[in-house]
């Protein structure tokens, strides 16, 4: 593997520096991708004469199990290429062998720890492979739209069972170069930081919509997601702009652990809609009236 090995190379390095400790950088709301290089790292931190190859396969081992190691292996191997030296399209196809390399490990482990753990690499796979699809899509096309609102929801769904960590970036890879914040959106951030630290959150899946006055109704999924797995019911409510529509406007969802829940809503423009851009507004609340962070879909009507 080379990343591992690049690691162990730069840690055996550093010692004949004299160098006496390290760290490394992670963030919990995505530890899964982080976990093997962080067993590697503290390892080194002992002994930096370790083969980081045999290191790998016993964290393997341990990890997954005898049953899955030849297919974990081959997940590991086939991610190892470096992104800012290979083409979209040959990762692309690296990795989406290397999920069905995760497949093959799940249908083979023993134990929920191995299954959970897994079940969380697929879903991280699945949002890289996403982002994959954003970028091989013809520009301004029907299937770069798709695989931004695909990529959205995924990062959404999955932001808090340890997959992937919402941010700047990844609002901008959905947005598209045409529905960019600033850099420093303050706004963003806040949101971010208070979902991670609230009981449950939700969200609207798309974030955009595009409704004609009195021309067909528009899908929307209101989502519930249980952020401190301890299971919720979470009360929803939208406010919209005048002339539109939600049918229904309320409801109520229990989510519990990485088990969300979701309500599908019907969007309208009516006749008394204004044009241009307007915003619908979801209100997230538990039962003792305890408020969620609101989420936002924007709509343009014409």
């Amino acid at each position: 593997m080379r990343p591992f090995a690049t690691i162990a190379g730069d840690v055996a390095f550093e010692a004949r520096l004299g160098l006496g400790g390290m760290g490394m950088y992670s963030e919990p709301g995505d530890w899964i991708t982080y976990e093997p290089v962080q067993s590697l790292v503290a390892a080194l931190a002992w002994d930096n004469s370790l083969d980081a190859e045999a290191y790998l396969d016993g964290y393997l081992m341990a990890r997954f199990g005898e049953e899955t190691f030849t297919a974990v292996r081959r997940y590991y191997d086939l991610t190892g290429l470096d992104p800012d030296t290979h083409a979209a399209a040959r990762l692309s196809d690296n990795y989406t062998q290397a999920r069905d390399a995760l497949q093959e490990a799940t249908g083979r482990a023993k134990g929920a720890a191995a299954r959970t753990a897994l079940d969380r690499l697929t879903r991280n796979i699945d949002i890289a492979l996403a982002d994959m699809r954003i970028g091989l899509a013809p520009a301004n096309s029907a299937e770069v739209d798709a695989a931004r609102r695909e990529y959205r929801a995924l990062v959404h769904r999955n932001r808090f069972n340890g997959v992937c960590l919402p941010n700047m970036q990844a609002l901008w890879r959905w947005n598209g170069p045409a529905g960019q914040p600033p850099y420093d959106d303050a706004r963003i951030r806040q949101n971010v930081v208070d979902s991670y630290a609230s009981p449950a959150a939700g969200f609207g899946d798309p974030g955009f919509l595009a409704l004609v006055r009195d021309g067909d109704a528009a899908a929307l999924d209101v989502e519930a997601q249980d952020v401190d797995f301890t299971g919720h019911t979470v009360h929803w409510a939208a406010t919209a702009p005048e002339g539109v529509v939600l049918e229904p406007a309320s409801g109520t969802l229990k989510v519990h652990g990485t088990r969300g829940a979701a309500a599908r809503v019907t969007v309208r423009a009516t006749a008394r809609a204004a044009t241009g851009a307007q915003r619908i507004t979801l209100d997230f609340r538990l039962p003792d009236g305890t408020a969620l962070v609101p989420a936002r879909v924007e709509v343009a009507v014409s």
